[in-house]
């Protein structure tokens, strides 16, 4: 925590960055796609979901949903 505010005092962590680290995204009951995989759960689709609409995770959610085995693994190692 504080080296990301360290970083974040300096300016170089976007506040809604910042903000998403600390909450995750807050869930406001939107409506969101199809889970394209089985071994991901409703709380860290919304959570993706929220993290990709933040600029700096602009174009995430193609290469998720592109390589969502690559990300399984990850997960389980």
């Amino acid at each position: 925590m504080l080296c990301i505010k360290l970083n974040s005092m300096a300016g170089d962590v976007a506040p809604d960055e910042f903000r998403f680290l600390l909450t995750g995204g807050v869930d406001i009951g939107e409506v969101l796609p199809e889970i394209p995989a089985t071994w991901i759960t409703e709380g860290m689709w919304g959570e993706l979901n929220r993290a990709c609409k933040i600029p700096g995770f602009r174009g995430f959610m193609d290469h998720f949903v592109k390589n969502t085995e690559v990300y399984k693994e990850l997960l389980e190692s």
